[in-house]
């Protein structure tokens, strides 16, 4: 090193361990046809070839940029693809051929494995997979009918039959004291209680009367539950909908 501490020879510290160039070397590969990993295998002189697939076309880019060769070994039988561990510590399949060191590499969108054993060494993964359930699909239920299963079928009941006993108090009481009042007919009464139901407010001009100010107190505060309690705590009243 000279005064400024660099190197004489300008080498490096941490030079390359691995070459850029192995001069067509040939790489044994364990696979069999996989798709769409490993795709329409030829055999021409006794040797296998794939022509296609993901992993094809990703071995070639590596073994052309290395310049290495492809020897691929005779797939493995169906019962042993890619291979199980055995209770003496082999393996079956192309993963016992990596073991025993008769293959270099093994290509057949092949699972994890490397914690299974230590003599497998596994590259980065680059493809990831879902698994998911499948249940049957669910009865369509037409959107119009939606407004009829908020409630059951009593509460329902219950609920127009209340409707139409205040309708008909508030029409006889109108009708018998206050002629000229726009409660007198039975549309109209029906029609403003209703619309305190929507939550709209009622005309202005109720008599001042007690019963009848009572009635159309009781029946806002039978609204006001209909409308705001029972959204409030859904479960304390039973629905289809959640059946």
């Amino acid at each position: 090193m000279d005064g400024r501490g660099t190197l004489l020879y300008r080498s490096s510290v941490f030079p390359e361990k691995l070459a850029r160039d192995y001069q067509g070397y040939p790489i044994r590969i364990s696979s069999f046809e996989y798709e769409p990993f490993i795709m329409f295998p030829e055999i021409s002189s006794g040797y296998v070839t794939y022509k296609a697939g993901l992993e094809i076309q990703l071995i070639n880019v590596i073994l052309n940029s290395l310049n290495l060769t492809a020897k691929f070994l005779p797939p493995p039988t169906k019962e042993e693809l890619w291979g199980t561990p055995l209770k003496n510590g082999s393996w079956t399949g192309m993963l016992g051929e990596i073991k025993l060191r008769k293959s270099d590499i093994v290509l057949a969108g092949c699972y994890y494995p490397c914690h299974m054993d230590i003599d497998f060494e596994c590259s980065k993964i680059y493809k990831f997979d879902e698994e998911r359930w499948y249940v049957p699909c669910a009865k369509p239920i037409s959107s119009w009918t939606n407004i009829f299963r908020i409630f059951d079928l009593p509460l329902w009941i219950m609920f127009f039959l209340v409707y139409l006993l205040v309708t008909v108090l508030f029409w006889l009481l109108f009708k018998v004291r206050y002629a000229h009042n726009r409660y007198r007919t039975l549309n109209n009464c029906m029609l403003y209680l209703w619309a305190i139901i929507l939550g709209f407010s009622p005309p202005q001009d109720i008599p001042d009367k007690i019963i009848i100010r009572f009635i159309f107190l009781l029946w806002t505060f039978y609204c006001m539950a209909i409308n705001l309690c029972l959204p409030k705590f859904p479960d304390h009243i039973p629905s289809r909908s959640r059946t």
